[in-house]
């Protein structure tokens, strides 16, 4: 497995900055958030620069927030597939094989667990088929247990990509998230099937992506758990705003303490 970090980390910084600070720390891989390089106006050219500079792989991450795929209103998720279908193609341009995506949830009491299912298996199967003539995977994101989730188990998010039958689709596996159903996490993990990417943070009662070695996860056993299953990106999500770069450091020390190995985190493995 390679361990990578996510722009959105250094969200208050440049998206140039950011990928740049990234790989002096070290890190084999950054995932890059569409709306941070879009929100900057950067062009593809100079993203690429800053990867070769530090000899990174790269992911992306589509966007997110008031982004939903199965959104009742229909211009809302027609323009919510546009969105993900931008980065999509960004993740195209800057030679990214993976694009994380959110699934659709529930905006409106009236709408059903069904409802939710059937408008994201429809969004998803359009995004899809523009990421295979791309040469990109969608990596469907297990999201967290709070109110309006549809897909948060593993194994739902498995159904999900087995009923879309498209192989552009895959799985992320984000363990803060994965965190929040509760003591099965483990249990639940050692039953999916298929890994394609990852998100590592920590995760702590009431606060989600935290820091690594600042919450109540095993994180060494979590690695350790990856370790023999999956050889793909692991990207780090662990935060603290207003301590953007002390945190991004702070992750890859807990990494230098907890992995046996440099060429762990280096992608030797």
């Amino acid at each position: 497995m390679r361990i990578g970090c996510s722009s959105k980390l250094l969200w208050p910084e440049h998206i140039v900055s950011a990928i740049d600070f990234i790989g002096r720390q070290g890190y084999r891989a950054v995932e890059v958030w569409a709306e941070h390089m879009w929100r900057d106006g950067v062009e593809t050219s100079v993203i690429t620069r800053g990867l070769s500079v530090h000899e990174l792989d790269v992911s992306v991450h589509a966007p997110a927030g008031k982004v939903n795929l199965a959104h009742p209103c229909a211009e809302a998720r027609a323009h919510a597939l546009k969105l993900n279908e931008r980065a999509v193609e960004l993740a195209s341009s800057i030679g990214a094989g993976t694009v994380v995506v959110h699934p659709g949830r529930m905006v409106q009491s009236h709408q059903s667990r069904e409802e939710v299912w059937s408008a994201t298996k429809q969004s998803l199967a359009e995004l899809c088929e523009r990421a295979r003539n791309l040469g990109v995977v969608v990596a469907l994101e297990n999201m967290e247990n709070r109110v309006g989730e549809v897909l948060v188990a593993p194994a739902d998010v498995l159904d999900m990509i087995n009923e879309i039958g498209h192989r552009s689709a895959a799985m992320t596996l984000d363990i803060a998230h994965l965190a929040t159903v509760g003591p099965d996490a483990p249990c639940l993990a050692q039953e999916i099937t298929s890994i394609h990417h990852v998100h590592l943070s920590d995760h702590s009662r009431g606060h989600t992506h935290v820091p690594l070695g600042q919450g109540d996860l095993d994180v060494r056993w979590w690695l350790g758990f990856l370790e023999p299953r999956f050889s793909g990106l692991v990207i780090v999500e662990g935060l603290v705003i207003g301590s953007e770069r002390e945190t991004v450091s702070a992750n890859r020390e807990f990494l230098d303490r907890t992995l046996p190995t440099q060429d762990q985190l280096m992608g030797g493995v």
